[in-house]
């Protein structure tokens, strides 16, 4: 399993023997070659092949895409109560082969089930553009952790890693992630250990 754990520094860039030099980029920067269907690199499997009959009791879609909005929301399950765990994906670049995902784990106290959905589509879209920006080879995600209680130390953050690392097995080094608001390096720890 792949993660990143860097806390001050969150953009990543995947550097593989397949890098090229990006004309007009700083010099000895470079920016990983899009990658074809038969490379070995992990990607973001789409929802058919993610949902699959294993993964289905993992997962439950909580925002489908529609014509206004292409993000799909994946809810998983967790081991403690008062804390829902989302995964946004922004379909725009979602299933694409070539694109894992990235993006951080929010831990934040909201109203209900709707805003953290909400912000998880937000947020994922904000990294694909990030992504875009900067070519980093990523497309856009987040894991959103809504917790019911307004004292997030209440969230026990051992327990809540290992669901979120139960989580990304699924994606099979499709999705990397890292630390973002009310997260860091001991969670990023408690991951890693998972």
């Amino acid at each position: 399993m792949k993660f990143l754990t860097f806390s001050s520094l969150f953009l990543a860039i995947q550097l593989s023997p397949a890098a090229s030099f990006t004309p007009g980029a700083p010099k000895g920067h470079t920016h990983p070659k899009p990658h074809s269907n038969t490379h070995s690199n992990p990607t973001i499997p789409s929802l058919s092949l993610l949902m699959t009959e294993s993964n289905k009791s993992k997962f439950k879609i909580v925002k489908h895409p529609t014509s206004d909005c292409q993000a799909v929301v994946l809810e998983a399950n967790v081991a403690q109560d008062g804390v829902n765990l989302y995964i946004g994906i922004d379909s725009s670049s979602y299933g694409h082969v070539s694109r894992p995902g990235n993006g951080g784990i929010r831990l934040l106290h909201y109203a209900s089930p709707r805003d953290a959905i909400e912000d998880a589509v937000r947020l994922a879209k904000g990294m694909t553009r990030k992504h875009d920006m900067f070519r980093t080879g990523f497309s856009g995600a987040k894991v959103v952790v809504k917790a019911d209680h307004p004292d997030l130390s209440a969230v026990e953050r051992k327990q809540l890693m290992e669901d979120v690392a139960e989580a990304l097995h699924a994606f099979e080094g499709g999705l990397y992630t890292g630390c973002d608001l009310n997260t860091g390096d001991g969670d990023m720890d408690h991951l890693v250990e998972a």
